[in-house]
């Protein structure tokens, strides 16, 4: 089983630097025509990852929170855990225009900068979980960290390890 710490670091390192491929090695092209290549291509979202909650953040940003929900479980003799973690994606300040399309991209099923995308590019977080989802994007609104209000949402993540 996979430890939390791991599962965390798993999913900072995986949304700073992304490989993009098909389950059948073929490559992927961006939004701008770049092409990225199976071997160690990698695609930045564009955000600023904090595996633990900051004071103050820097926009775009993806805070991996403390996990909401762990069940432990036993297969093939082996412990299991299935852990649910939120990410808090805040994409802007509230006032700007653009915080609630770079927010609606990165919210996407898919696409260049979709969170979804990245995870089931590798579910298994670099080796470290049996499989990663995204299962819900939730309460799309106002966050406020350190006395500042921010446009963005709560991406919930199952990871089983």
């Amino acid at each position: 089983m996979a430890s939390v710490k791991a599962i965390r670091d798993g999913l900072r390192d995986l949304f700073t630097g992304v490989v993009l491929v098909t389950e059948d090695g073929d490559e992927l092209l961006l939004e701008d025509g770049t092409l990225l290549v199976p071997e160690g291509a990698g695609l930045n979202l564009g955000l600023n990852v904090y595996d633990t909650i900051p004071d103050h953040v820097t926009v775009p940003a993806a805070i991996i929170g403390m996990p909401s929900r762990i069940q432990y479980d036993v297969a093939f003799r082996n412990p299991v855990a299935r852990i649910e973690i939120p990410i808090r994606v805040i994409s802007g300040r509230v006032l700007e225009a653009e915080a609630q399309d770079r927010l609606d991209d990165y919210v996407s099923a898919d696409g260049a900068l979709s969170l979804r995308a990245a995870i089931d590019a590798d579910p298994t977080l670099g080796g470290v979980a049996n499989s990663t989802r995204a299962t819900e994007a939730r309460d799309y609104g106002v966050y406020t960290v350190g006395d500042v209000p921010y446009l963005g949402v709560e991406l919930i993540c199952e990871v089983i390890g």
